[in-house]
């Protein structure tokens, strides 16, 4: 049965869950279990924590392999942050920007 897509990535574990949202684009809304969630949710290839981090998660939800360990960035609002000098980024920032 499907469901919401938000609703499946909420079953991850609440580290792994806070990165699968920030990174969710919104297109697909529905899935029919959690692997086809986090496979749907977003570009594995354009997320800070890349493609290769992602397919272990997915593994693991498909799987029950071991879960990789957490980037060591923080994710954000998956809006765009406007920073000093014009410059933006997207949903990350990392630990040696934070004082």
């Amino acid at each position: 049965m499907n469901k919401r897509i938000t609703w499946w990535l909420q079953k991850l574990p609440p580290k792994y869950a806070e990165r699968a949202l920030a990174n969710y684009d919104g297109e697909t809304k529905e899935a029919p279990s959690l692997k086809m969630a986090l496979f749907l949710a977003f570009m594995w290839k354009d997320s800070p924590e890349g493609w290769l981090w992602w397919e272990a998660v997915y593994k693991w939800a498909d799987y029950k392999q071991r879960l990789p360990d957490l980037p060591k960035f923080i994710p954000v609002a998956s809006q765009p942050c406007a920073l000093p000098n014009s410059v933006s980024y997207k949903r990350t920032q990392r630990l040696t920007d934070i004082s």
